[in-house]
């Protein structure tokens, strides 16, 4: 196999992210530069669809740049591995949230806020290019208004309290439940199918009994979720595509 050319690489400026050129493809980047690094490494990140570059503090372009030249082929097979299709909800899109179609609308109004009519959700601003990151928030706090009460209900059939519920945007989970007994799920399981949300709440839930994978944790996730492996099966399958969904940046 031949090594893919290196044409360019435009280094990012403050936050913004860089990019590099190989042949046709153009790969975004986030260049991190740590005290505590002591080599160069590179690390894709699947669910932004970029490429993460850590380098030692001090760290020339020039040796940067080397780097990720002699690391080409690994940047070429795993950056387009990783690219999706992005999915851009916008103004008008309408989804399946949890099984239900849902449409997401854009009101001009004086203030930014959301709020669900129906199946809608409203998200008003007085700027349309706010339309993602209100959208987001609202799509978070339908998660919440999910995953809580299902939380303290399976919490519940075990014997157990969930203390709290928290809603993230997780970049390689689904959910996690801490020793403090505070279950975090993931914004982006709205986009599967009721069931797998039920699952990973289900999985969460054991954990407060069981912070294991042993056959014990298993047969407790059974107890609450019969099914569960038909669900586990279809987030192993598909729980990549749900990182496809993305709003226009503002």
């Amino acid at each position: 196999m031949t090594s893919p050319i290196l044409i360019d690489i435009k280094f990012p400026q403050s936050t913004a992210l860089g990019t590099i050129i190989m042949g046709e493809h153009i790969f975004p980047f986030v260049l991190s530069h740590r005290k505590n690094s002591r080599r160069l490494s590179l690390r894709v990140n699947v669910s932004h669809q970029r490429l993460h570059v850590t380098a030692p503090w001090h760290t020339s372009q020039k040796t940067i740049t080397k780097f990720i030249a002699s690391q080409a082929e690994w940047v070429l097979k795993h950056m387009s591995s990783a690219f999706l299709n992005p999915y851009y909800i916008n103004d008008g899109t309408t989804l399946s949230i949890l099984d239900e179609p849902h449409q997401f609308v854009f009101c001009e109004d004086t203030r930014s806020h959301f709020y669900m009519k129906n199946k809608e959700f409203i998200i008003s601003s007085p700027h349309k290019e706010n339309f993602g990151g209100i959208a987001q928030q609202a799509l978070k706090n339908h998660a919440y208004n999910f995953f809580l009460p299902m939380s303290q209900k399976f919490a519940h059939q075990i014997g157990q309290e969930a203390l709290q519920v928290k809603i993230k945007d997780y970049k390689s989970r689904w959910g996690t439940c801490s020793k403090d007994k505070v279950l975090t799920y993931s914004w982006r399981l709205l986009f599967a199918p009721q069931h797998v949300a039920s699952y990973v709440c289900a999985h969460e839930v054991a954990h407060l009994q069981e912070m294991n994978h042993q056959k014990s944790f298993w047969l407790l996730v059974k107890e609450l979720d019969p099914d569960y492996k038909a669900s586990r099966g279809w987030l192993k399958k598909n729980g990549r595509s749900l990182f496809s969904y993305t709003f226009l940046p503002s």
